[in-house]
């Protein structure tokens, strides 16, 4: 059983995940991914997000802190996009 089964409920995640500065930077490596010079098929074990998901920030009593820090398993939402889907993910969900 992989550690993030009993804790987060997450079973094994087979991918390269990359984090960018921005959104935009997130998509723009995206389209690269699936660029037919990089690959003639895209391949859905790269995932890119943005430090902008990750770094929110959020109230942690009377100073903001970022979401990471206060909501570790965020790296497990549904804030990563492979080069293969059509739509970005975000925190709104």
């Amino acid at each position: 059983m992989q550690r993030t089964t009993p804790c987060y409920g997450v079973h094994g995640i087979r991918a390269v995940l990359t984090e960018s500065t921005t959104n935009q930077w997130a998509q723009n490596l995206r389209q690269a991914a699936r660029h037919p010079i990089v690959s003639p098929k895209p391949s859905p074990l790269f995932w890119f997000t943005s430090s902008e998901l990750l770094t929110k920030p959020v109230a942690d009593g009377k100073r903001t802190i970022p979401l990471y820090l206060q909501q570790p398993e965020v790296i497990f939402k549904r804030i990563w996009a492979d080069p293969v889907q059509e739509e970005f993910s975000n925190l709104a969900d």
